[in-house]
């Protein structure tokens, strides 16, 4: 990790006091000529800068790098890689924090650099979707989790195809964290997989988007017989978890809503009379209820940019003719909101 520390933050071979520390540790350890050979395969202008801040540093340094030291770049492991990990998650989240623009002309500058170093460990990341080893392309689709564009999207729905029923899990929560309200329908599916590993795989799924509409699912699931340990198990903790985020504090929404006269599907139009502050609405988080059953196949969109108060859910596979009572509900992550009419 010290050597992978040092070749990256010495490439610019500037003399800060973090150089200076990094270069005595390095010598210390005898690693400055494996991180010097290491920057020169890419870079022989940076490990020349290395080398000469090295030698005005500590006079010993030229000494070891004319030695010729043969000793090789140690190799790094899984549980060293776990940091690095932890800090990409920060690198996400960072991202995400500043999709809106940078007003500020430092910070962006900064955040520049960051992309284009970043570049190259996303082009060795493409070969990780097909990897033959399914906890490498299972970990390749959590990475894109938080994404919710057409590339991701596409990875996701991909994955709905592997035959590694994690894959397919964290595809159905990529999609469902993206705001697609396809994940629905397939997290519904992945539970009444008549394989029990995908059904144990579904009802972690499910209780890793805390959606409360999967606790009917989880509790038919729970019914079947036989019913193995691990799948049990998962069920279990799939349900404590959707009731632990049923206690979350959430903002009450106001709705109201109006049946579009289409002879097919179950067309609605809802409006938001208490628009929610700092709660961002996706398509996913609308539900729809027909004589008391949840529909599981839908679309969302809003129709009032930028305001978001108004939206269209289309019941895709509802004929409009047999519904009798419909219920609309919003349940996004910090927000919640009900309304529900008898039709004629």
């Amino acid at each position: 990790m010290l050597v992978l520390e040092g070749a990256a933050l010495l490439r610019e071979a500037k003399e800060t006091p973090g150089a200076r520390r990094l270069i005595a540790a390095l010598l210390s350890r005898g690693l400055l000529a494996p991180v010097c050979r290491q920057i020169a395969h890419t870079d022989p202008g940076a490990a020349a800068g290395l080398f000469l801040l090295a030698a005005r540093l500590n006079s010993g340094a030229e000494h070891i790098l004319e030695t010729g030291d043969s000793a090789s770049l140690p190799p790094l492991t899984a549980d060293q890689m776990d940091p690095l990990a932890e800090a990409a998650l920060l690198l996400a989240q960072l991202a995400r924090q500043f999709s809106g623009g940078v007003p500020d002309a430092r910070l962006r500058s900064r955040l520049a650099l960051l992309w284009g170093r970043l570049a190259t460990a996303a082009r060795l990341a493409e070969l990780y979707f097909d990897d033959p080893d399914p906890r490498v392309r299972a970990n390749a689709i959590e990475s894109l989790w938080g994404r919710d564009d057409e590339e991701a999207v596409a990875r996701y729905r991909r994955a709905l195809q592997d035959q590694s029923p994690r894959i397919v899990a964290n595809a159905c929560v990529g999609l469902y964290l993206a705001g697609r309200t396809e994940a629905l329908r397939e997290l519904k599916a992945l539970g009444e997989h008549p394989e029990p590993r995908f059904r144990a795989a579904g009802a972690w799924a499910m209780g890793r988007t805390g959606d409360r509409r999967f606790l009917p699912v989880l509790a038919e699931m729970r019914k079947a017989s036989p019913v193995p340990v691990a799948l049990l198990k998962g069920i279990v903790q799939a349900r404590e978890r959707i009731l632990a985020a049923e206690r979350l504090p959430r903002q009450n929404v106001l709705l109201s809503f109006a049946i579009r006269q289409t002879e097919h599907p179950l067309t609605v139009e809802v409006h938001l009379e208490t628009p929610p502050e700092g709660c961002p609405v996706l398509p996913v988080h609308w539900g729809i209820e027909t004589n008391g059953a949840t529909v599981w196949e839908f679309e969302a969109a809003p129709v009032a940019e930028p305001a978001n108060t108004t939206w269209v859910l289309n019941a895709l596979a509802t004929p409009s003719e047999i519904v009798r009572t419909v219920t609309i509900t919003l349940h996004a992550g910090a927000c919640s909101g009900r309304a529900e009419k008898e039709l004629a």
